[in-house]
């Protein structure tokens, strides 16, 4: 019984609006969720795969699936150019091809899951970059505030949530061994994250408490994080007593993502306000 309020609970609380008209700002949300959505989807499937006996990870894979068929559904409707929906019906035509490698259980799927993982999320943060792209021109949210950096760190924000289940993915794929390790693809990971962490760092002391104390929260999650995957990292996964396991980096990312999330949401009620 708890499993199911947990599981109601999630996908009330992140389903996207089903109405047509929306904000631009709107647009952006649903965008950048499914960048995200995208890599935990292969995160979540690939760790399934490799951990069998972990239940908990289905739950997570279902609300997932429901949530990108949900917002993929909304992009399609809402009045953007033409060149946005062009690319929101190219998603829709992957989409079916690309839900079915994440529901294949196969371990031999893996590779393609991950292969698979680089097109969908590729033609997402297209859609969420070209959808700013219009925000810009229209000088609407975030392009709206009077704070300096804010429009690079709420973009900031939104990379962090997709970018920390790729770390989890990566993690995992290498740890198990089901793929070799890619030192620069790696170092390319924890670098891009890096970046976007020091971008929220530079509206930090131009925000208010809330947004400061949010900020920190994200800084100390990756913190934690870092320090945990780096000497894995740094002896090319040559895995050890000491090394941590696939299912604390995949809690540890989510945890990540919760912050990041809370802090864009942040971004959003404070430019509201002012």
């Amino acid at each position: 019984m708890k499993n199911l309020i947990n599981y109601v609970f999630i996908l009330s609380f992140c389903v996207a609006f089903s109405q047509k008209k929306v904000t631009l700002s709107q647009a952006l949300n649903i965008a950048s969720k499914q960048s995200m959505l995208s890599v935990r989807l292969a995160k979540a499937k690939v760790f399934k795969v490799t951990h069998p006996d972990n239940t908990a990870t289905k739950q997570k894979l279902g609300v997932s699936l429901i949530q990108f068929e949900q917002n993929l559904s909304v992009l399609a409707d809402i009045e953007l150019p033409k060149d946005i929906h062009l690319k929101v019906s190219t998603l829709e035509m992957l989409w079916s091809s690309y839900k079915s490698v994440i529901l294949d259980n196969d371990l031999k799927s893996v590779k393609k899951t991950v292969d698979f993982n680089k097109v969908i999320t590729t033609h997402t943060k297209d859609i969420f970059k070209s959808i700013l792209k219009v925000s810009k021109e229209a000088t609407e949210y975030p392009y709206n505030s009077k704070l300096p950096g804010f429009s690079s760190a709420y973009i900031a924000s939104n990379d962090l949530k997709y970018l920390s289940q790729e770390l989890s993915l990566y993690y995992n794929v290498f740890y198990s061994k089901v793929l070799d390790y890619d030192l620069e693809l790696f170092n390319t990971l924890v670098s891009d994250i890096d970046s976007r962490v020091n971008d929220i760092l530079k509206l930090k002391d131009t925000s208010d408490t809330e947004i400061q104390n949010k900020t920190t929260d994200v800084q100390n999650k990756w913190i934690l994080l870092k320090s945990k995957i780096l000497s894995t990292k740094d002896a090319y996964f040559v895995i050890t007593k000491q090394s941590p396991k696939p299912e604390y980096i995949f809690n540890q990312s989510d945890f990540l993502l919760k912050e990041a999330d809370l802090l864009t949401r942040l971004y959003k009620a404070n430019n509201t306000i002012n």
